[in-house]
């Protein structure tokens, strides 16, 4: 099988797999896949206080953006100035009621989606999918549509497992309209297995979460390396990663994955790495009670984060 890899905003296939390649040869030997990268249409250029900072240009998104966002400039000032909610749909809600439309549309969605599927027609090996922040985003968003066409036309889905790297919320499409997908206004959920690798120190996290919580329970995976917005690169948790990964591919296979949900055991994942604890899966009673710990871990650590500020500012 192959993983169809995405790269964020304001990146391109050349530079992902760079970014991929400490993962990439951790995997050999464990995992028996292939790798396949490709770039993004739609060109767009990086903010400027950032120059080298997204790799060899040009660089490229997913899906098109419209307005100044297609610039760079306009979304980076709108991330530095990301907020925090009492959970993560909520911090997601109040950053787009802050900043106003969504830089998306749905014809946009609609060219993204036509690239994945000429994409996936082509290559029939394609069975996974790695994304990495909005390309995250977009891989989940063509989950939800393999899964929308399948439900309703009953047009066979041809991904069956999905990792997602400091992740967003998919983008849905509805009858008229363009949506995030949102666990708590909607009821599609991403039923394939999934793995989410979070950094607990990222300060987009709660993007992270809103993607986590819209898929099934029984299927998903969050692993927590412990720092920021980006792939890690430490040996130890990249092999850790790759076993979790190797139990995703493991699970793909079982007849009882995608909708009928995967069950994988808390034995076949590390319970630790270098960066602390892997919140691992939440197939059981006792994974449910562990997700309401991390929860409660990173609210507090939220609070104490913004204690401090306050304090400093005094």
């Amino acid at each position: 099988m192959k993983f169809l890899c995405l790269h964020g905003a304001y990146g391109n296939a050349e530079t992902f797999e760079k970014q991929l390649e400490p993962f990439l040869h951790a995997s050999l030997g464990v995992l028996d896949v292939k790798y396949t990268f490709i770039t993004g249409r739609n060109p767009i250029v990086p903010p400027p206080s950032y120059p080298g900072y997204f790799g060899n240009k040009p660089v490229f998104t997913f899906i098109p953006r419209d307005g100044a966002d297609s610039e760079g400039r306009d979304i980076k000032s709108k991330l530095d100035d990301f907020p925090t909610g009492d959970t993560p749909e909520e911090t997601i809600r109040t950053f787009k009621e802050a900043h106003g439309a969504m830089p998306y549309t749905k014809d946009g969605l609609l060219k993204f989606l036509d690239h994945m599927f000429e994409t996936l027609d082509g290559d029939p090996d394609i069975q996974g999918i790695i994304g990495f922040s909005e390309g995250a985003a977009a891989a989940a968003s063509l989950i939800l549509e393999e899964k929308r066409r399948y439900d309703t036309a009953g047009i066979p889905r041809q991904i069956k497992c999905g990792v997602f790297f400091s992740g967003w919320p998919p983008l849905a499409l509805g009858e008229n309209d363009l949506a995030l997908a949102l666990a708590d206004t909607t009821e599609d959920r991403i039923d394939v297995p999934t793995c989410h690798v979070i950094g607990s120190d990222d300060p987009y996290l709660d993007g992270a979460m809103a993607l986590y919580n819209v898929c099934e329970e029984d299927s998903a995976i969050l692993f927590d390396h412990g720092t920021g917005h980006f792939i890690p690169r430490d040996q130890s948790t990249l092999s850790d990663l790759c076993s979790v990964v190797a139990s995703l591919v493991d699970a793909m296979d079982d007849p009882s994955s995608g909708s009928e949900k995967a069950r994988m055991s808390n034995s076949d994942i590390s319970e630790s790495s270098d960066f602390g604890p892997i919140s691992s899966n939440v197939t059981s009673v006792d994974g449910r009670e562990e997700k309401e710990l991390w929860y409660k871990a990173y609210n507090q650590s939220k609070a104490m984060s913004l204690a401090t500020s306050l304090v400093a500012a005094d």
